[in-house]
């Protein structure tokens, strides 16, 4: 069966709770375990999809900021975003790379682009790369420990590196390219899979 007839196959409850699984924090030691024995495919989607949501709303927060940017709301907030979306990248890393089917690369194929496109708006948003930039010039960062100092050059060259000092149509275009890359990058590897 594919991705599409398991989407049909299943009611819009159980989609919700398949969703509702990858999303949840995990219980148990060390900050939890991952629920592999609970979750399944057919939230995978609506997950990853909300995951995105939190996250940008966490990151339109710092972005947001009406304080002027420091080291700990800026930096240091943007290192605590994004929790949900890593427990579904747990499960989804495992999807890809140890339990790979026809279903989940279909819905690999679907999403690659639009996950690409997620990260772009994060490292191309305007207001945020602001902050990161007025932390990196500041005269904060002198007073900082060596982790945190690189911390911050790490952030910063990261947004760099993903087109967050290009102008308008570069900038687009960037996007457009990363977004394009994604695509064919999973393709490709879906095609070797295929073929070994």
């Amino acid at each position: 069966a594919d991705a599409a007839a398991t989407k049909v196959a299943a009611t819009s409850a159980e989609i919700e709770q398949a969703k509702n699984l990858l999303l949840a924090k995990w219980q148990g030691p060390f900050q939890g375990v991952p629920a592999f024995d609970k979750v399944s495919l057919i939230g995978l989607i609506p997950a990853i999809e909300a995951g995105m949501k939190i996250n940008l709303a966490e990151i339109e927060a710092i972005a947001n900021n009406p304080i002027a940017p420091t080291f700990e709301n800026t930096i240091v907030a943007m290192e605590r975003t994004g929790e949900a979306l890593e427990r579904i990248f747990t499960y989804y890393g495992i999807w890809r790379s140890n339990q790979s089917s026809p279903e989940f690369r279909e819905i690999q194929s679907e999403m690659a682009p639009k996950l690409s496109a997620f990260f772009s708006k994060i490292n191309q948003n305007e207001a945020l790369f602001s902050r990161v930039q007025a932390v990196y010039n500041s005269e904060e960062v002198n007073t900082l420990t060596p982790e945190q100092q690189r911390l911050v050059y790490l952030t910063y060259n990261g947004f760099a590196r993903n087109g967050a000092t290009l102008k308008g149509e570069a900038k687009k275009r960037y996007a457009e390219i990363n977004q394009k890359l994604a695509e064919l990058h999973t393709n490709f590897g879906n095609n070797v899979l295929a073929d070994e």
